[in-house]
């Protein structure tokens, strides 16, 4: 994909945004103060670029926010984010993300749904897969996953975790990789498991100090609906440094582990726009993954900042798979734009060198 479209397209979206954002200001400033949001706020902008894949795309991403007090202090709000995308070539993309606390935020629960119908490119199953493997197919993709966390003690949260995805092959080569593997056709997994979190940090938009632990535990089984018995864990271990005054190094630790009989698309892609970026998301995958990630933020003048960031992983087939000379490196840095100064929401571009690295953009930082 060319780079200059997708600076092009960052471009607009900025500039559009943030006259929205200054006019939205405006309008709204009697709703903020100096604690934060005072009444229902809705912000939303325009996505809008051009790739020789998708032709024109175009949608809009869109945020709802219903803030609370608890025991008067400013609390999370609760949020439903709707990002839409739709292209030339009939793919699209919709989903909805929402988070919602109550009982003084000791209960806090958070949805995830997405619809997908967007072309990707499959290399096959492992970590040494040739250029050459390289075939595109489109699947169709329905999930939706629900996390529910109990208060346990201080900062410590665990509670249950329900994964569901109906997934199929709608176009792909009559004889190519997904034929030979017999991946077409619609698969659906379904499970539910257990999940710990403990959570320090200052802000969960752009943290700049304190830690994020999350472990999930999901048994996939026929008994609650799935059609591949399987086991996934998740192991998740974010840390957040300031440096300076608005300067920020974080690293990451991720593995995700799963045995048993896992579905293609269950299983751990490589790369992708928050981890192992530089690397194209599903360039490698496999049953295991390992990888880590270390970034350095830092502000440079107006809205804009910028970021410096490296990482190292793999995948295999089991655990005992994986080797120190198999391992793979990506780095790059990125460009960021606030919409929110004050929050830093940002908008992202990272730029990577890897395996079929492209431009990722996207809506906050990748962890």
């Amino acid at each position: 994909m060319n780079t200059f479209r997708f600076f092009a397209a960052l471009i607009i979206v900025i500039f559009t945004a943030d006259i929205m954002a200054l006019g939205h200001a405006t309008a709204q400033n009697d709703s903020l103060d100096s604690v934060g949001l005072k009444k229902n706020q809705l912000d939303w902008f325009p996505i809008v670029f051009w790739t020789p894949d998708t032709r024109f795309l175009g949608g809009a991403f869109l945020s709802y926010s219903i803030p609370k007090t608890v025991h008067g202090v400013e609390g999370h709000p609760t949020s439903i984010a709707l990002p839409l995308v739709y292209t030339q070539e009939h793919q699209y993309m919709s989903g909805l993300e929402m988070e919602h606390y109550w009982n003084d935020e000791r209960d806090r629960i958070k949805i995830t749904a997405e619809y997908v119908k967007f072309f990707e490119d499959f290399y096959g199953i492992g970590n040494t897969l040739p250029e050459k493997n390289k075939e595109e197919f489109t699947p169709r993709r329905f999930s939706f996953q629900a996390n529910y966390y109990k208060n346990v003690s201080g900062r410590f949260f665990a509670g249950l975790q329900y994964e569901y995805e109906d997934y199929s092959v709608v176009k792909a080569k009559s004889s190519g990789l997904i034929a030979d593997m017999n991946l077409k056709g619609t698969t659906i997994t379904s499970g539910l498991g257990l999940v710990a979190m403990l959570d320090t940090r200052n802000d969960e938009i752009y943290p700049r100090s304190g830690s994020f632990h999350q472990v999930s535990m999901v048994p996939f089984h026929s008994i609650i609906g799935s059609e591949k018995n399987f086991v996934r864990t998740t192991i998740d271990v974010r840390q957040y440094f300031r440096i300076a005054k608005s300067h920020v190094f974080a690293y990451q630790a991720y593995a995700a582990l799963t045995s048993g009989h896992t579905p293609m698309n269950e299983m751990a892609l490589f790369g992708g726009q928050n981890l192992m970026r530089g690397f194209y998301g599903g360039r490698y995958r496999d049953r295991q993954m390992i990888a880590a990630q270390a970034e350095y933020r830092l502000p440079l003048f107006w809205r804009f900042g910028m970021t410096g960031f490296a990482g190292i992983g793999d995948v295999a087939n089991q655990v005992g798979d994986f080797r120190t000379n198999d391992l793979k490196v990506s780095g790059g840095v990125g460009l960021r734009f606030a919409l929110d100064r004050k929050k830093q929401h940002n908008i992202r571009l990272d730029l990577a060198f890897g395996k079929n690295a492209v431009p990722a953009i996207g809506i906050g930082e990748a962890f």
